[in-house]
């Protein structure tokens, strides 16, 4: 019994492999998805108009994450007029668009006294409203010194459209 007991022994310690160092690696592969998002939207508005210059209609936030240049237009339905619906009467007007919190330079197409009887189309370097720039968007109308001399009584509007884009998108 000792003889096979350990014949036995000596087996299992002759044909036991020996223990292989173990080894073992995991990978995680991750990924995140942010949408494309380009909103233009009024944060402060003004719309009723006096005859006068300079006066603040709207603080515009304009942001957008899409790679490259952004296309910004601003388009009047009356072809940069204040139409009085009731006789057909209109007064042009011209607009002012002035970037605030942004470096200058990064929003093309901004400045003073702008036709808007065409749309007026204007640009943001790429990424420069990753976060929100705010523009002043004001209107001049200089009508017999600003008394609305000249014009008949009753409502003169207007619309103005704003839109952005990738840049040549519209």
């Amino acid at each position: 019994m000792k003889k096979l007991l350990l014949a036995t022994a000596f087996a299992a310690v002759t044909f036991t492999p020996a223990m292989a160092q173990v080894t073992d690696d995991a990978t995680l592969d991750m990924s995140a998805a942010v949408s494309e998002r380009c909103e233009v939207n009024l944060v402060g508005t003004n719309p009723n108009i006096l005859f006068t210059l300079d006066q603040t209609v709207a603080n515009i936030d304009f942001v957008c994450n899409i790679p490259g240049d952004v296309g910004i237009r601003f388009t009047s339905d009356n072809g940069g007029n204040l139409v009085n619906a009731g006789n057909g009467d209109s007064v042009a007007y011209t607009v002012d668009i002035t970037p605030n919190n942004v470096p200058s330079g990064s929003i093309s197409g901004a400045g003073d006294n702008l036709s808007i009887a065409a749309p007026i189309d204007a640009f943001a370097l790429a990424g420069n409203l990753l976060s929100p720039a705010q523009v002043d968007l004001r209107v001049n109308v200089d009508q017999n010194n600003n008394n609305g001399d000249g014009l008949y009584a009753g409502d003169y509007d207007d619309t103005i459209t704003i839109e952005m884009g990738p840049l040549g998108s519209f």
